[in-house]
């Protein structure tokens, strides 16, 4: 049984309007909704899969948009591969606001405008994995026995299709994907290796596996889906990350230049006894 892509588009916000794409089950499709059928023997468009350059450094600039923040601050986000992510949030006459950095087993932030902070190492907030329950292991999240870690995360950032778990440019993706043509877009899903238990996911894409879409949705939680929208300029790209679960959900929108792969580790921010130790949770609301 195929999957079904269905496409709406929410009420804008004050600063984005949401583009969703919502996978389900097959036995839950509307009449006028269509089924990707099973691959067919020829596709309409030739396609080529990925062949990515290996790097060391990455360096991203661009512009944060978010419901909630008074104004649209920029982004500096140094890249090391599979172990650092530093992203540098700069707001007008202010300069460096806000401050996160994340390595496999910690995340370290600073809000240097309401002087809270928070300093944790994820196997503290996440369950240990075991088997196919998801948790913390091995330098990063568990889930059906697959390893997401940094990489995953870095691959979203640059635009890159990626598996989990699987260097997509050095392995023969027919053995880990099927590729169907529907509506004038390819839709790319997961086989074999690359399927993730208790999870699907799936991406469209442009005919070199340009990422265009990505939607993830837990098994039997259909309520819930992490997606992410890419559209190209001239001279980037912008990357819209929503999160919904039922009614709820969270959206943000990156501006993005294209990859500098080049960069040096910015210094770690210092903290003073004004600042304040909070919870994630605190950290993520705390926007003032």
């Amino acid at each position: 049984m195929g999957l079904i892509w269905s496409v709406y588009a929410q009420e804008p916000s004050d600063s984005i309007v949401d583009d969703t794409i919502i996978i389900e089950d097959a036995t839950s499709i509307e009449v006028e909704e269509k089924v990707l059928e099973e691959p067919r023997d020829t596709l309409e468009v030739e396609y080529e899969y990925p062949t990515y350059s290996p790097w060391d450094v990455a360096t991203l600039q661009g512009k944060l948009k978010m419901k909630g923040l008074p104004m649209s601050p920029s982004l500096k986000i140094y890249l090391e591969k599979d172990s650092l992510i530093d992203i540098s949030v700069r707001a007008p006459f202010v300069g460096e606001a806000v401050r996160l950095i994340f390595t496999p087993d910690s995340i370290f932030g600073v809000n240097k405008l309401n002087k809270t902070y928070i300093k944790e190492r994820i196997g503290d907030w996440l369950p240990n994995g075991t088997g196919n329950e998801p948790g913390y292991k091995d330098g990063g999240f568990s889930i059906g026995g697959k390893i997401l870690g940094l990489g995953e995360i870095q691959d979203l950032l640059l635009g890159r299709f990626f598996l989990p778990g699987i260097d997509v440019s050095e392995v023969d993706l027919d053995d880990y994907v099927e590729v169907f043509y529907e509506d004038e877009q390819l839709n790319v899903i997961p086989k074999g290796e690359a399927e993730i238990p208790g999870v699907k996911y799936g991406f469209v894409v442009d005919n070199v596996f340009t990422p265009l879409l990505l939607v993830v949705v837990p098994t039997g939680r259909e309520d819930i889906e992490v997606s992410a929208e890419y559209k190209y300029k001239l001279q980037g790209y912008v990357l819209l990350i929503s999160y919904l679960a039922g009614n709820q959900g969270l959206s943000m929108t990156l501006e993005l230049k294209e990859p500098e792969w080049k960069g040096e580790r910015p210094k770690s921010p210092e903290l003073s006894g004004k600042y304040k130790k909070v919870n994630l949770i605190d950290f993520v609301k705390d926007r003032a």
